[in-house]
Order: structure tokens, then sequence, then C-alpha cells
């Protein structure tokens, strides 16, 4: 069988700016903005209606993923803090959890530690030490520190996080939800895959308690579940996860999001695992349907998906090789026993009309392959140069296929 590529992140698809000028031209328009807004207030006297304005415009600039302008508003709202509520205030946490995020972002991971573990200490002072937003700090520091690959520091962290939610009044499933599923991604960035499944799978349960079964979250859980099951050769359990995945994420995105196309690839990649080629290829065709709609022409991603459309084209038609060689065999064998009467004849008549047929249909799936193949090596020799390993893989198909046909 032809090698197979991993499955890929497409979850980092993104549809490229329709234009790089104009986007610019927005977000220094935004920094100008801000810097004005943090020049005014610096004449002023700030006060808590100004922290609470800087704050909100750190969240719409941040959910606009324009980090710049974020920045300054974060900036802003941690002077105002300080000179407003003090060094011990709740706002001054939130503040110096804001300043964490954009420093995280920014890859200033130690910075990111110091802000997120001042901030974690002073709710613990002010809130006690089982309160939800301390859970909320903990999260975060957690996270950091998988960044930082110190997972045992993380590891405690993200547990003492879902002690706290577990036990908060109520039980915010979200909340829950949401430790549980970063302890799972903790576990599965260690292979530590029997944890990654159970965290995966209280997730799941959490979400569907508090946010009901078709919930987008609960996808991402389901997805992350099924590549569990793929690595540990589970394969009918991760092709159920990842269908599960496919049809929350159509009834909730639409049938051409990105999200949608990396489920209907994962499913055609853990349907060529069973070989089960002849469902693999229309997963495969509709993947690449909507990656080719929503992706630039160049982009690796769109590579991936036309590469392992290929794949699936020349496999089966190695595989109709195979047994139109088996017929050749029989047909030769017939042939060969010297009796010609009318039904031998019948036979060798069909034998070859058969053979005809199958010629046409190998050519045709052949002829699919080729063009496929031609395009995804183009993208990675422009992307990745001729010496990376996902180049020499499809020139050694590419010249596995030429080999086999005429």
């Amino acid at each position: 069988m032809a090698k197979q590529f991993a499955i890929c992140a497409l979850l980092a698809c993104t549809m490229a700016s329709a234009s790089a000028a104009t986007d610019h031209m927005l977000a220094l328009a935004k920094m100008d903005n801000a810097e004005n807004g943090a020049a005014q207030l610096n004449q002023e006297t700030a006060t808590a209606a100004d922290w609470e304005q800087e704050t909100v415009s750190f969240v719409e600039a941040y959910e606009k993923r324009d980090l710049a302008s974020a920045k300054i508003y974060g900036q802003n709202a941690l002077r105002i803090a300080y000179q407003v509520f003090g060094a011990r205030h709740v706002n001054t946490a939130d503040s110096l959890n804001k300043m964490g995020v954009i420093f995280e972002s920014e890859g200033l991971l130690e910075q990111a530690r110091l802000n997120y573990q001042k901030a974690l200490d002073i709710l613990v002072e002010l809130l006690g030490k089982d309160h939800e937003d301390v859970a909320t700090a903990l999260n975060n520091l957690a996270n950091l520190y998988s960044l930082l690959k110190d997972y045992d520091q993380s590891e405690s962290l993200h547990l003492r996080a879902l002690e706290i939610r577990e036990g908060a009044a109520g039980e915010n499933q979200y909340a829950v939800g949401q430790s549980a599923y970063n302890l799972a991604l903790l576990y599965e960035k260690q292979a530590r895959y029997d944890d990654a499944e159970m965290f995966y799978k209280q997730s799941i349960l959490a979400w569907e308690k508090g946010l009901g079964t078709m919930n987008l979250n609960i996808a991402k859980a389901v997805n992350n579940l099924a590549n569990i099951y793929a690595a540990i050769g589970k394969n009918s359990a991760a092709e159920e996860m990842h269908m599960r995945a496919l049809n929350i994420r159509s009834a909730n995105l639409g049938p051409e999001h990105l999200d949608v196309a990396e489920s209907l690839f994962n499913l055609g990649a853990i349907c060529t695992k069973q070989e089960k080629f002849n469902e693999a290829g229309p997963f495969f065709r509709e993947a690449l349907s909507i990656l080719e709609k929503r992706l630039q022409p160049n982009d690796p991603q769109l590579a991936i998906a036309m590469y392992s459309l290929a794949n699936i084209y020349h496999i089966q038609a190695k595989n109709e090789e195979a047994y139109s060689q088996e017929l050749r065999m029989r047909a030769t064998k017939t042939s060969t026993t010297n009796v010609y009467s009318p039904l031998e004849e019948r036979r060798a008549s069909v034998f070859s009309s058969q053979l005809a047929q199958r010629h046409d249909y190998i050519e045709g799936l052949y002829n699919k392959a080729k063009p496929l193949y031609q395009k995804a090596l183009a993208i990675f020799l422009q992307a990745y140069g001729e010496n990376h390993p996902s180049v020499k893989v499809i020139e050694e198909e590419y010249a596995m296929l030429l080999h086999n046909t005429p």
C-alpha cells in the first residue's frame, strides 16, 4: 500500500485576507485610536469607568485578533487598575491576566507566567483558594506551563482547577468540561492515551449536560477522541467519532466550513487506514472541494488533500490491476484446454470483454491521480523546497504511478 501522510491539522487552515493593504491600514488606524486614548488618559485623572472602557476595548480588539491594539488597551487598563484600585484588587488581577494573554500570544512566555502568577496570588488572597475565578487563573497558568513543557506543573494546576470547578455550587458544566478537555490535551501531548481518553470523555459528558449534544465544543472533543482511538488502533471507534464530529459541525457551521473539511479529511484518512478505499475517496473529494473554495491555490493544506485523494486513486488502480491479472490467468487457463465448445468460446469472449473494460477503468483511475500528484508536488516544492520529506514522498508516489502507466 502506498505511504500515507499523518492526519494534518486542518484547524490551522484560515482564509487569506481579501486585501492585505487594506487590513494593514485598518490596523494602523486602530492603533492610532488606542494610542490617542492612552495619551488622553495620561493627561487626566483616571477613574473606574476608564478602566472598564479600556477593558471592554481590549476584549473587542482581542476578539478581532487585533493584538497590537489589544496590547495598548491592556496596558492602559493595568496602569489604571494600579492607580484606581491598588495592587491587591480583583480588577488589577483581571488586567494582569489579560496582559498575560497578550505576552503569551507574543511568545514572551516568562512575562506571561509572571502576570498569570501575580493574578492568581491576588485572587487566592481576596477570594479564597476554592473560588471559580481562582480556577480560571489556575487554568491559564497551567496552559502556560504546558507551553514551557513543564508538564508535571501543568497537570497539577489543571487538576486543581478541575477540582474547584467540580466542587462549585451549581457546577458550571462548561467550565468543568473545559478543565477536563485541557487535561486531555495535556495527556495527548505526552502520548498518555488512556488518560487522554478518560478526560476527553469527561469533557464530552459535561458539555452534553450543560450545552446539549450538538454544541461545537463537543465536536472538538469528539474529534480529538477519534484521533486518540486512531493512534491506539481502535479504527472503528475513531470512524464513529469522526462521523459524529462531522454531523455536529455540518449542523452548526454549514456544509462548506473549514472545520467540516477537517472532519471529512479525517474520515477519509481513517477509512484509508482500514483499507476502505471506496469510502475514503468520496470523503477526500468532498474535503478537497471545500478547501479549493476556501483556501489560496498554493496552500499546503490543499496539497495534502490533493495528495491523499491521488493516493486513493493510485491504490485502487493497483488493486484493480491485481484483479485483472487474475482474470488474465483464468483466461489463459481456459484457452489452453483445447476445448472449443460454444460454452468455452463464450467464456473466453466474456473474459476478453471484462479485461478491456477493466483496462479503461484502471487507466481512468491513473488519469485522475496524475494531475493531483502534479499539483500537490508543485505546491509543496514552492512552500518547502525540493529537500522536504513530503516532497520526497510525493515524488516517489508519482514515479511509481508513471512506471505503471503507458
